[in-house]
Formats: C-alpha cells, sequence, structure tokens
C-alpha cells in the first residue's frame, strides 16, 4: 500500500489504464528515473488477455514517458 500511495502522489509516475467494456482490463506503471521511463507493474485481468493490452500499454507507457517526461530511454 505504501508504493501504491507513493507513485499515486508522485509528479514523476503514473499508472496509465486500460478500461473494455466499462471494466478495469489491464494497467502499467510508469515512472521518470534520470533519463528514462521504468516500466513496471503491469497487470491485465484474466478476461482480457491474449488481446495485445499488455503490449499496448507498454508502448503508451514509452510514449508517455518521452512526451510527458521527456524521458530519452524506456527500462522495464
Amino acid at each position: 500500500v505504501e508504493e501504491l500511495t507513493r507513485i499515486i502522489s508522485s509528479r514523476e509516475s503514473v499508472i496509465l489504464t486500460k478500461t473494455e467494456d466499462g471494466k478495469l482490463a489491464a494497467c502499467i506503471c510508469v515512472e521518470k528515473h534520470g533519463a528514462d521511463v521504468h516500466l513496471g507493474l503491469i497487470s491485465v485481468s484474466p478476461d482480457y488477455q491474449n488481446r495485445g493490452l499488455a503490449r499496448a500499454l507498454i508502448s503508451a507507457g514509452e510514449a508517455y514517458g518521452k512526451a510527458v517526461f521527456g524521458c530519452t530511454g524506456a527500462v522495464m
């Protein structure tokens, strides 16, 4: 709980989400660490697996890190 609270309250991190059918289907944590964006805590609901959601969130996280945080690299 403490780690999640830190992530949510930091200006250098965000949790991106993907909804399907009005339900939370997947999420990823995106954090700025120097020049890199760190991608982690990827989760996809079992009901929505094998649809490419994790891959899409990883791409979205990389794009977010570059556009919002000004990062030049990505690390998982």
